[in-house]
């Protein structure tokens, strides 16, 4: 019986733990949210221009190899 009584306690427990969690996170102020989806739209910023230099990056190399492809296929041909 003492055991039974001991697991729903630690049950009882478990579960106000969990409700307490739920209840930190709705209580937290609208400008720590804020904060946090500001930070986030500010490193999507970041990385797009990231993606944007990349591609850059791509265009140029893929134009440089197919200026070598083009006088490889002339050398060849002479």
């Amino acid at each position: 019986v003492a055991v039974a009584v001991l697991g729903a306690g630690f049950a009882n427990q478990t579960e106000v733990k969990a409700d307490s969690s739920r209840e930190v996170t709705n209580e937290l102020p609208a400008s720590v949210w804020k904060a946090q989806a500001d930070s986030a739209k500010a490193k999507a910023k970041e990385l797009e221009k990231q993606v944007e230099e990349y591609k850059k990056n791509y265009e140029t190399l893929e134009k440089g190899y197919d200026d070598l492809e083009k006088t490889l296929e002339n050398f060849g041909e002479s």
